[in-house]
């Protein structure tokens, strides 16, 4: 075999051993697939779909009784004080509204008051019954303020108009389902028929929709 030819097939068989060598090495240093796709730090994990806002329409339903009634004089009456003790009286009061925006709300609310015990003989159970037309302000975390008109068809145990100012403050915490559980006080302050200031703690339960 020539001289010139040995010395190409030397090269040639030295250039293919470097190559081979080469390819083996990069192979060794490589990431896998299955490293180059999911990092150790990276865990994978599924996307969670946001939760979806909560509605803007609401409908409550509150119970309480009331815990403290101031009556001014009028007629023949002195101004004087009830409580609890003296009478019982239950409040229901119920409605429906819309949020406004997150922070305010407009409702329209309905107020019966039934006397269970205490009263005078041969009294109306029916104690008061209106509509409450107000606003509610959350300025902050469960907590809202509310106030706005009380008109009266039934008042003082008659068939007669009456007229006032209801306000409440109160809490209500979300228990799922769009509902919430709360608790309020009342203060409506009537003077139409005669000035009344009452205080009447409530529970209430609430659905957004």
């Amino acid at each position: 075999m020539p001289l010139m030819t040995r010395k190409l097939l030397a090269l040639s068989l030295v250039t293919l051993i470097l190559s081979a060598s080469a390819n083996v090495a990069a192979a060794e240093v490589a990431p896998s697939p299955t490293e180059q796709t999911a990092p150790a730090d990276e865990p994978a994990t599924e996307a969670l779909a946001p939760a979806p806002p909560p509605g803007r329409f609401i409908a409550h339903l509150n119970v309480g009784f009331v815990a403290m009634n101031w009556l001014g004089a009028h007629g023949g009456s002195g101004a004087h004080t009830v409580t609890v003790a003296d009478r019982l009286l239950i409040l229901q009061l119920m409605g429906f509204g819309y949020f406004i925006t997150p922070h305010l709300r407009v409702m329209l609310s309905v107020q019966f008051v039934e006397l269970l015990a205490g009263g005078p003989d041969g009294a109306s159970t029916f104690v008061l019954g209106g509509a409450i037309p107000w606003l509610a302000w959350h300025p902050w975390g469960p907590f809202f303020v509310g106030a706005g008109p009380l008109l009266a068809f039934q008042s003082y145990g008659k068939s007669q108009l009456d007229a006032g100012l209801w306000t409440a403050v109160g809490a209500a915490w979300g228990i799922g389902a769009g509902f919430a559980l709360g608790a309020a006080v009342q203060v409506p302050i009537t003077f139409e028929v005669r000035t009344a200031v009452t205080v009447a703690p409530a529970a209430f339960v609430a659905y957004r929709f």
